[in-house]
């Protein structure tokens, strides 16, 4: 039981990292970028998606833009950074495939078309060469966890690389046990009735017992 404990806890190891592998790749290889569609107008009681500083009014508008593996959700005080009044937005970037797995956040503020104080948190920053037609701030590595989208994402890789690595092992011990051979090391145990292999010391389960 613990051996298959220990087994099930690698895949499940290995499904998260390969989602995250997926997740980034996506964000680096991209061509399209969620570009968000006009903004809503929100309600006086709408909250903003995350955390920010208790100076900030509540969110007045709000977009969402999606492509394949990316999404952007952003949320504003005001839609323009045009305007002269402050304002502040707060940006959240996600991507993976099949579900949204990571994310990373901005947040900053603007007075008259001035950006101040731009944050960007739970992401890597990728430099201006790695996306010299867009800036770089619009394209971060995102690194924080969605939940439960990642472990969505991981559950489902894990169950793609279980049949992959173990399948031909599995499909070997198959063929040796229906052969009446050692499905450890493929002795010949037809002809005679064994408790352990003779070569390699396995146990011979009854299913290896084949008459010859």
């Amino acid at each position: 039981m613990s051996r298959r404990i220990v087994t099930l806890a690698l895949f499940l190891l290995l499904g998260a990292i390969l989602n995250v592998a997926v997740a980034w790749g996506i964000v680096l290889w991209s061509n399209e970028y969620p570009y968000t569609p006009a903004y809503e107008k929100l309600g006086k009681r709408a909250d903003w998606a995350r955390l920010v500083a208790r100076d900030w009014p509540p969110p007045q508008f709000q977009a969402f833009g999606q492509t394949w593996g990316l999404s952007l959700q952003i949320q504003v005080v005001q839609p323009s950074l045009s305007r002269t009044s402050p304002g502040a937005g707060l940006s959240l970037f996600r991507s993976g495939w099949p579900s949204r797995a990571v994310e990373a956040e901005y947040q900053g503020k603007h007075f008259g078309g001035t950006p101040l104080n731009r944050i960007w948190r739970y992401s890597i920053e990728l430099p201006q060469r790695a996306r010299p037609n867009e800036p770089a701030c619009y394209r971060p590595v995102p690194c924080r966890p969605i939940w439960p989208g990642f472990a969505i994402n991981t559950i489902f890789y894990a169950a793609i690389l279980w049949p992959t690595i173990c399948g031909p092992f599995a499909l070997r011990r198959l063929i040796r046990r229906k052969r009446g051979l050692c499905v450890s090391c493929g002795y010949d145990l037809r002809h005679a009735d064994h408790e352990v292999c003779p070569e390699c010391g396995a146990v011979v389960g009854p299913s290896a017992e084949v008459n010859g």
